[in-house]
């Protein structure tokens, strides 16, 4: 048992969907979360800035005394943290890993959206079709501005089911069984995208997929903490002055306990 706390962090306040899974999953963990407010987005950002940027933010956590690290962000995730992960002596999660392992074997077209940075990589091509043995039809699309919208509590409208429509409208003749949102702020458009696909198309969630292996994980190795609290300390590199809103969007609760740090300090 260690009631050390779980690591999160994001490139801003998308993460909190992954948190609110792994508050779902491990309710007595204590957990610390960082969003790096003031450096969002990491999806237009190049693969060596993104994965400086992953280094510091895996430092600043180190230096809170976690015992494990989960990058919810499929930006981050995507760019160079398998490279990452063989630096540090600590368990880390991505949201790719978990997602590819869970998938079906009976899954014939899968579709994928995400930020460009996360399409561009290929992470989730390369890792599903060394699962699928390249027998997998893989189809993918950036849809960059789903992110704002979600930060704007603009999801369930007209706008972001126009948005929606531009960005999807090209599977409608790929006949897909599945669908992974690969971006942490596109839970939040579940029920829109799940309508655009009348239902047909069964929509994946990676946040859910990390709580589910680090769940395992944690039990395995008798590494669970029972603090029965599901307490977690919020550290920005910013203060969106929006954040209230944002936080009580994506975790359906306000919080108090939120500071502000200096992640350059963390190199």
């Amino acid at each position: 048992m260690s009631n050390n706390k779980i690591g999160v962090f994001d490139s801003g306040v998308g993460g909190l969907t992954v948190l609110y899974q792994l508050l779902k999953y491990l309710p007595n963990e204590e957990y610390i979360y960082f969003g790096d407010t003031a450096r969002v987005p990491y999806g237009t950002k190049s693969r060596e800035t993104i994965m400086n940027f992953s280094r510091q933010n895996i430092n600043f956590l180190l230096s809170k005394g976690v015992k494990t690290i989960v990058v919810a962000c499929n930006s981050a995730s995507s760019n160079g943290i398998e490279t990452i992960k063989k630096e540090y002596d600590i368990p880390i999660f991505d949201v790719i890993g978990p997602t590819v392992k869970n998938l079906s074997r009976k899954i014939s077209n899968i579709g994928i959206i995400g930020t460009y940075a996360t399409i561009e990589s290929k992470s989730y091509d390369n890792k599903i079709k060394k699962k699928f043995n390249n027998k997998l039809k893989i189809f993918h699309k950036a849809c960059p501005l789903l992110v704002p919208l979600a930060e704007e509590g603009l999801n369930n409208t007209s706008i972001s089911k126009i948005t929606i429509e531009h960005y999807l409208k090209e599977f409608r003749t790929k006949d897909l069984d599945s669908l992974i949102m690969g971006c942490t702020h596109y839970p939040l458009f579940k029920k829109e995208i799940r309508d655009f696909f009348e239902g047909k198309v069964k929509l994946i969630n990676p946040g859910k997929m990390v709580a589910k292996e680090v769940t395992l994980f944690l039990k395995e190795k008798e590494m669970l903490g029972d603090k029965k609290s599901g307490w977690v300390e919020f550290y920005l590199s910013d203060i969106p002055r929006n954040f209230q809103k944002i936080v009580r969007r994506f975790l359906g609760k306000k919080v108090e306990n939120f500071k502000r740090i200096d992640i350059e300090r963390y190199k």
